[in-house]
């Protein structure tokens, strides 16, 4: 077309493809997720969700009878360690979260690839000389560019974190963004090396 919007035109849909193979969500239902998904984005639901939770549920029931070599099959076929099963719903949850975030950590992950690219003509001379770079290169990228910023945990028991105690119950924010420019782990921390070992 002469032009485009990289992200919805390229790194979504293509991210939703690789997330929903590796997941086991059958080929022939791909259109119908992007048709759903396109949906959800444009309401205001307050489930956005629950066609993604519904769907999986069926997923993870056809599992249990039929199991097949996919992600979903080992969610729906894993047992706690006193040898229960956890729920349908409970594993359709997980399941459906899955499928969600992973799309957008790796959209996020190849926005920021292309951009780095786009702004450093050597950068791009370099990968085109030498393709085996190209793993340091996302590498570098993740750990750069964290695609997840910052998340919430519950501390399950009492512990202790950097010297700080944490009672069980906590609420803990985590920075994997910041883990990923400690001084102590990373030489330059604040450098884009794709020769970082």
């Amino acid at each position: 077309r002469g032009g485009g919007e990289f992200v919805g035109d390229y790194a979504s849909p293509f991210a939703r493809m690789v997330v929903a193979e590796l997941e086991g969500v059958p080929e022939e239902d791909h259109p119908h997720f992007a048709e759903k998904l396109e949906e959800m984005s444009k309401q205001t639901s307050h489930k956005p969700l629950e066609f993604l939770y519904e769907q999986f549920s069926e997923y993870i029931e056809d599992r249990r009878r039929n199991p097949r070599q996919d992600i979903m099959t080992e969610m729906a076929t894993a047992t706690f360690p006193d040898g229960s099963t956890p729920s349908v719903h409970d594993v359709a949850l997980l399941a459906a979260n899955m499928f969600t975030g992973g799309q957008e950590t790796t959209v996020r992950m190849i926005a920021f690839a292309v951009r780095r690219l786009a702004e450093d003509p050597v950068l791009q001379a370099q990968l085109r000389a030498d393709r085996a770079l190209i793993p340091n290169f996302i590498e570098e990228v993740l750990r750069y560019e964290s695609p997840l910023r910052a998340q919430f945990r519950m501390a399950k028991i009492t512990t202790e974190v950097a010297g700080v105690h944490v009672p069980a119950g906590s609420s803990l924010l985590l920075l994997p963004g910041a883990a990923n420019r400690d001084p102590k782990f990373y030489e330059r921390p604040d450098e884009f090396d794709i020769t970082r070992p």
